[in-house]
């Protein structure tokens, strides 16, 4: 009789386990379909906020009047249209997962011990830091400075001279003086100036031998700008992946600290094959993973230090595995 009842109460814990699980992802696809929806209605706002990085390589180039206004072209007919639906599947991924991992520390969270949360609060907000510290990172020192780069790639006439309101002297002080309908519409200043601007193109373009401009498209630099921020993310958490892979005992201490030149050859490898090209942002993408590196090295020996029964040791293979608690309802 006594198995008996363990197995019923075992079978209602099991099926409250289940619907616990069932709503929570049901919150998660709930909320991932909404962020879609706004996300797609607000998609425009987003592309301008990702175009930022190209308006301030464009204020930082010497051969720009800083006064440009970035701009797209799309040459297929749904490109534009799938653009805004890739951009706003970009947002739903990154909702989803915040809102994963939240659920799935919700769910988690009566079964932990005291010292288990702290780990995991820690974890949270050194992880949190991190992500906020890619971001100013990406979008005012890499991707300012790899749009640079290829902007820098350029040949031909400045963009100053291929702007037709762009007004002389002499018409300016016309213009000061009132006499704006007379300086626009009078004949002397269309030969004036139109001769202007194409002596000043024949003589650039005499100069530079080829006319190479960018007119980027739409599609292609949101993917490259959302491949760059998901891999920055990724290269920046790489000290909380390490240190759960050091918790768990797959990684070890002794391993790591041995084994230094050969993370360095990897980070440099890594820093040049997915970092932006330019050699500025392959400099600080090694600089950024090497600090993290020494960082978490010596906070995990001060940590082994203070609770040694929290580490595995590589020699005896042992480990702490506290007693697991179980999860009542009422």
């Amino acid at each position: 009789m006594a198995y008996h009842q363990n197995l019923k109460k075992q079978g209602k814990y099991q099926v409250r386990y289940g619907r616990e699980i069932k709503m929570r992802f049901f919150y998660i696809l709930f909320t991932c379909f909404l962020s879609f929806i706004i996300s797609l209605e607000f998609s425009e706002q987003f592309i301008y906020f990702l175009s930022f990085p190209l308006k301030q390589a464009y204020e930082w180039n010497d051969s720009s009047s800083g006064s440009y206004q970035a701009h797209f072209i799309f040459t297929e007919l749904t490109e534009a249209f799938f653009t805004r639906i890739q951009v706003s599947l970009f947002i739903t991924f990154y909702c989803f997962l915040f809102l994963s991992l939240y659920q799935v520390w919700l769910y988690l969270k009566p079964g932990l011990f005291d010292f288990e949360k702290r780990n995991f609060r820690l974890w949270s907000l050194l992880s949190f830091v991190l992500f906020l510290l890619s971001n100013f990172s990406l979008f005012y020192l890499i991707l300012p400075m790899a749009c640079k780069f290829f902007i820098s790639l350029e040949t031909g006439p400045p963009s100053s001279l291929m702007d037709l309101t762009e007004l002389d002297v002499g018409l300016r002080e016309k213009i000061s003086e009132g006499a704006v309908e007379h300086a626009v519409n009078s004949e002397e200043w269309q030969k004036r100036y139109s001769n202007q601007i194409f002596s000043n193109m024949e003589k650039e373009t005499s100069q530079a031998g080829l006319e190479i401009r960018l007119e980027a498209k739409i599609y292609p630099y949101l993917i490259f700008i959302i491949k760059t921020i998901i891999l920055s993310h990724v290269l920046f958490q790489m000290p909380i992946i390490l240190l759960i892979l050091l918790k768990i005992g797959i990684l070890d201490i002794d391993m790591l600290e041995k084994k230094r030149k050969i993370v360095y050859l990897c980070i440099i490898l890594m820093s040049g094959l997915l970092s932006p090209p330019d050699v500025l942002s392959q400099f600080f993408f090694m600089g950024m993973l090497s600090t993290f590196y020494e960082i978490f090295i010596l906070s995990s020996l001060v940590d082994r230090s203070r609770q040694p029964f929290l580490f595995i040791d590589s020699k005896k293979k042992k480990s702490f595995q506290p007693r697991l608690k179980i999860r009542h309802f009422s």
